[in-house]
């Protein structure tokens, strides 16, 4: 899906940089995956419940690292959809990503990095960018099954 592409179907949540702000987005990813994968049951899905916690994640990650845990800053998510990829697109003020040297992995445990390998095991693709506007962006690319 580019940006250039109208995609078929967008929702999009707005919230701020808040643990418990993070039930909100978990619940508008339940809808987007009901909506974009109709025929499946996001109870029982794995697809669902690895998309779900990568972008918890993502966002977890967006107010530890991007806004040093400072209450009530803005974050977006934007999700688009077509017949064959969902997309969610995070959107914030705070600082850039810097990618690490080494991401942990399971069996090379580091301190920290633990949230980067996860996200990048639950999706098809991660991009870090920043928008025109000089936002940050995460976007998670799904696959839909």
């Amino acid at each position: 899906m580019t940006s250039q592409t109208k995609p078929a179907n967008q929702r999009a949540i707005d919230f701020q940089s808040d643990l418990a702000e993070l039930a909100k987005l978990r619940e508008f990813c339940s809808d987007v995956f009901s909506l974009a994968c109709p025929n499946r049951d996001v109870r029982e899905d794995d697809k669902f419940i690895n998309v779900q916690l990568a972008l918890n994640e993502a966002c977890a990650n967006v107010m530890e690292h991007g806004y040093d845990f400072v209450p009530e800053q803005p974050i977006r998510c934007v999700a688009s959809w077509d017949d064959k990829q969902l997309c969610f697109h995070i959107e914030h003020e705070g600082k850039a990503f810097v990618e690490p040297e080494q991401i942990a992995q399971i069996d090379r445990p580091l301190e920290g990095g633990m949230g980067l390998f996860l996200i990048q095991q639950c999706v098809d693709q991660v991009q870090y960018c920043q928008t025109d506007s000089g936002r940050q962006c995460i976007r998670l690319f799904i696959t839909i099954p």
